[in-house]
């Protein structure tokens, strides 16, 4: 049978409205509910769950993407997945080669983390040229004067460094030298008084004196642990002692039985020890010797004869040597070049989310947002 819609729901519903004019004015009044009738007040209902946010498919979406296809817009420039193909075929080169498997969530987290960097490069230059910075010539001098001084310790060739901005305009995954120059002066300048506060450095010190306490610690049971070994019976032969020595000592001569491939003059091995003589015989282990940097139990092997009239005779030792971890500093000067930099870095982090809401930026890759959501 058919429905008429009409007649069944919206007549109904006109005469109902229809009724509700032609109502009197002032219509008699309802009786009262009786107090038990009157309904409690209900809680709010509880708010919606937001939806997990679901990463892309980045396999499925790879096999789609052609090479002229923009994967990135930053404000004014953008980035083709012909750009970003050959960094995902190195990070996947890069895994064979350690025999690591790269799935699709660890290449989609690597992915962002590149991306956001690309991301923030473009954004720090479009900025750097809205607020009319200009590179001179005597801050092109400056900046090449330190990457001299960088690549000479580096041994890197500076020539062949100065082609990776070898283009004649810049892109995202590419910045021409002057470009690159613009972005580092907008750095210099957004950062140039960044300090650690003395609140900063109250937390730094104390974190180090957690470590340095967690060290002198293992340094203790090491020096321990070898004055203990020292009165063993065991090290007090040569077998027992090359025995004990591959089994503990961290020296490369461990696996000689503690042997050091070197005659000593027993002057010259008492300085090497920091100690005043080395006054041990032949057949003679050593008590806990411990220096600045290590702490060591020695056993005289055999006198090694002179080479030559009027030389002084020397000595074959064998050691077990434990390696003294070093305690970090905690002066102000420390502080700043261990942990202002990373200060930095997330200040610039958190800087490139802020020019993100001046140039937007948007990828195929992250539809819901390059940075991730707190």
């Amino acid at each position: 049978m058919r429905i008429n819609w009409s007649s069944t729901f919206i007549i109904p519903f006109i005469a109902v409205y229809l009724f509700a004019q032609e109502a009197p004015v002032n219509p008699p009044a309802a009786p009262a509910a009786p107090p038990a009738a009157i309904a409690k007040p209900q809680p709010p209902p509880p708010p919606p769950v937001p939806k997990e946010e679901v990463d892309p498919d980045i396999t499925t979406m790879m096999m789609f993407l052609k090479p002229e296809s923009i994967v990135m817009k930053v404000g004014d420039m953008d980035v083709k997945w012909s750009e970003i193909q050959p960094w995902i075929r190195l990070q996947q080169q890069k895994a064979q080669r350690n025999n690591q498997t790269l799935d699709s969530k660890d290449l989609l987290k690597t992915l962002r983390a590149y991306l956001i960097q690309l991301a923030s490069r473009g954004l720090f230059l479009q900025e750097a040229k809205s607020l009319g910075l200009t590179v001179t010539e005597e801050n092109k001098k400056d900046f090449e004067h330190e990457l001299e001084q960088i690549l000479k310790l580096r041994k890197q060739d500076k020539a062949e460094y100065m082609r990776r901005f070898d283009v004649p305009v810049s892109r995202l995954v590419k910045l021409s030298f002057d470009d690159t120059l613009l972005v580092i002066k907008l750095d210099k300048e957004k950062f140039k008084d960044l300090e650690l506060t003395e609140q900063e450095k109250a937390v730094c010190r104390q974190y180090l004196n957690t470590i340095n306490n967690n060290v002198n610690k293992q340094n203790e049971q090491h020096r321990l642990s070898l004055t203990k070994l020292a009165d063993d019976p065991e090290i007090k032969t040569d077998d027992g002692f090359a025995k004990n020595a591959k089994d503990i000592s961290e020296g490369t001569e461990s696996a000689r039985g503690g042997e050091l491939d070197y005659d000593f003059e027993r002057d010259e091995l008492a300085k090497a020890l920091e100690l005043p003589a080395f006054d041990w015989k032949v057949g003679e282990t050593t008590p806990m010797l411990e220096s600045s940097s290590c702490y060591r139990i020695m056993r005289v092997l055999r006198e090694v004869p002179p080479e030559k009239e009027g030389d002084k005779p020397k000595i074959r030792v064998a050691q077990i040597l434990i390696g003294k971890l070093a305690t970090q500093p905690t002066d102000d000067e420390t502080l700043r070049v261990k942990f202002l930099p990373n200060k930095k870095k997330n200040m610039l982090a958190a800087y490139a989310q802020e020019l993100s809401k001046k140039y937007p930026v948007t990828t195929v890759f992250f539809p819901n947002g390059l940075w991730p959501k707190q």
